[in-house]
């Protein structure tokens, strides 16, 4: 049940998704974190990036793994949680360069079904 006693409506999640969507293929473009140490992503600063800059509602948890190397074209998965019966969702990060500058773009966000 939401607030007001209404029931859960997952065809409502099409809107969501898409203005999630829109307002993050402008938020995110530019999305750039230089990890410590050039050598090792800084899980907990990717973290805090993606959370305060995904778009749409704001994530409830933000989960990247520890230990990734800073190799230029490799990926990472993190996965988020949210709120109010909106399905948890991955994020692909993409590593820009070995210094550990990081992108994520607006069609690297995907809710799980």
């Amino acid at each position: 049940m939401q607030a007001g006693g209404r029931r859960f409506d997952p065809g409502r999640l099409h809107s969501l998704v898409t203005t999630i969507r829109t307002v993050a293929a402008f938020a995110l473009p530019a999305l750039f974190l230089t990890a410590c140490g050039g050598t090792e992503i800084d899980a907990g600063k990717a973290e805090s990036l993606i959370k305060d800059n995904i778009g749409g509602p704001a994530p409830k948890t933000v989960a990247c793994p520890d230990g990734v190397d800073a190799k230029k074209g490799d990926t990472f998965t993190c996965k988020l949680t949210y709120e109010h019966g909106v399905p948890p969702a991955h994020v692909t990060v993409h590593i820009e360069d070995d210094d550990g500058h990081i992108r994520v773009g607006p069609g690297d966000l995907r809710f799980q079904r």
